[in-house]
């Protein structure tokens, strides 16, 4: 396979349906992404095993069996895959994943759909609830992110 077979292989595969910058994510559409990519790497006859062997490779420093012709699409598709692959494995979680920077939102509606409404007059120091909350969260971290998860 050429490397503009390959390069047109890893372009149809286009973006995942989440990003980093969601404030939920969730594992399923983590999956998914998982197998689209795999596919894609079985499709254009590419051994994902040569480059785990070898992670620090690099096409234009150090080729591996067949990184010499792979186009960056390609090392890019692995690099997601493989950070994709270390947060889903990481997480026993199903999900959903809440950014760090969303998380006192997400408490305080939370807090709203369990006891409704809260009380204009009441002052609710909504940075020491969400605090006292993610002590029950785990962490995980994609992409350089942080997201809570139970």
């Amino acid at each position: 396979m050429t490397a503009d077979e390959i390069e047109t292989i890893f372009d149809d595969l286009g973006d995942a349906d989440f990003s980093n910058r969601d404030d939920f994510l969730d594992k399923v559409d983590i999956q998914k992404r998982v197998d689209a990519l795999e596919s894609a790497f079985d499709e254009a006859d590419l051994d994902i095993k040569t480059l785990k062997k070898n992670p620090d490779a690099n096409y234009r420093r150090e080729p591996t069996e067949w990184a010499a012709d792979a186009p960056q699409n390609a090392w890019d598709a692995w690099e997601e895959l493989e950070a994709l692959r270390d947060f889903v494995s990481d997480s026993h979680i199903d999900g959903p994943f809440v950014r760090e920077t969303y998380f006192t939102d997400y408490v305080q509606d939370m807090t709203k759909d369990i006891g409704g409404e809260i009380p204009d007059w009441v002052v609710v120091d909504w940075e020491a609830t969400a605090a006292a909350v993610r002590s029950d969260y785990s962490e995980f971290e994609l992409g350089g992110v942080t997201y809570y998860a139970r």
